[in-house]
């Protein structure tokens, strides 16, 4: 216990008596202390040592998973970084769309006043005999 950091003890203390009654035995994440006072975080894996069908202890290794918490921050920086560029992205991206949407609407307008004056054109073409 006396590796876990103070706030953190009264947690420990439970979760060892789960183990040492046989309910739980799952790995926790604690926070450790070092000798200079400072903190870390930690996983802890623990189990029963059972002698003569009856629990007598614990038995367990507390492993420092600093380097993994500073990699999690880290992936979480980059995909929030990700999400805010996938974000911009897609803002751009329709308001392309935007535009594209109303040069198409002009060419389709276009197209239908292209084909009247082609049908007037020939029209006028037959009525003088022009072919």
């Amino acid at each position: 216990m006396q590796v876990i950091s103070p706030e953190y003890r009264d947690k420990a203390k439970v979760n060892f008596q789960n183990i040492l009654h046989g309910k739980n035995s799952m790995n926790k994440e604690s926070v450790a202390l070092k000798k200079d006072g400072n903190t870390f975080p930690v996983q802890i894996y623990s189990t029963q040592i059972i002698k003569d069908i009856k629990p007598i202890g614990i038995r367990g290794i507390i492993i420092d998973i600093t380097e993994q918490k500073q990699a999690e921050a880290e992936i979480k920086k980059h995909r929030g970084h990700l999400e805010e560029l996938v974000e911009e992205r897609t803002k751009e991206l329709e308001e392309k769309n935007k535009k594209l949407k109303k040069y198409n609407k002009l060419f389709e307008g276009r197209e239908v006043r292209i084909k009247e004056l082609k049908d007037r054109v020939k029209e006028l073409e037959e009525r003088l005999g022009i072919s």
